[in-house]
């Protein structure tokens, strides 16, 4: 039976919700209204260990994310909180495979050893043979560091 761990990371009047196929549930500060309004991260895994003192969650064995129309699938992964909120979420693949679709209805495709994403800059690095393809080419480098925001996408080498 696989788990799940669902975060909305920013809803209007309705506090944080964090909940495991386990039953138990906690519920963390309202995020300010400020923000951007962020559908939730669902992260699938076969084995789920969370570390309430620390924050940090691991994932194990068949690991899927869904953020709206962002997928991710990979080998394990972790994702840490802070303030009842997810801020980094890391996964690890052989490939660790990303799929996205932009504004404009285009979907985006990447691959790699790594991915890191920084939930609060909305930016995903993905790092060991990455790559990016999309309707416009593809990409390949080192590392891939794409903002999901602004849909810029910058390469380097390492």
């Amino acid at each position: 039976m696989s788990e799940r761990f669902i975060a909305a990371l920013a809803a209007l009047l309705v506090p944080l919700l964090i909940v495991c196929s386990t039953g138990h549930a906690q519920q963390a500060e309202q995020p300010d209204n400020e923000q951007a309004v962020e559908p939730p991260i669902i992260i699938d895994a076969e084995k789920t260990d969370y570390d309430l003192r620390s924050g940090l969650t691991r994932f194990d064995d068949d690991v899927n994310i869904q953020r709206g129309a962002m997928h991710v699938k990979a080998d394990r992964g972790t994702a840490r909180q802070a303030d009842g909120r997810i801020t980094v979420v890391e996964l690890h693949g052989s490939p660790t495979i990303w799929t996205d679709v932009l504004d404009d209805g285009t979907r985006v495709d990447g691959e790699a050893e790594r991915i890191h994403f920084n939930v609060d800059a909305n930016v995903i690095t993905l790092t060991g043979n990455a790559r990016i393809s999309h309707a416009q080419g593809e990409t390949t480098a080192d590392e891939l560091v794409y903002n999901l925001t602004t849909e810029k996408m910058e390469a380097r080498s390492l």
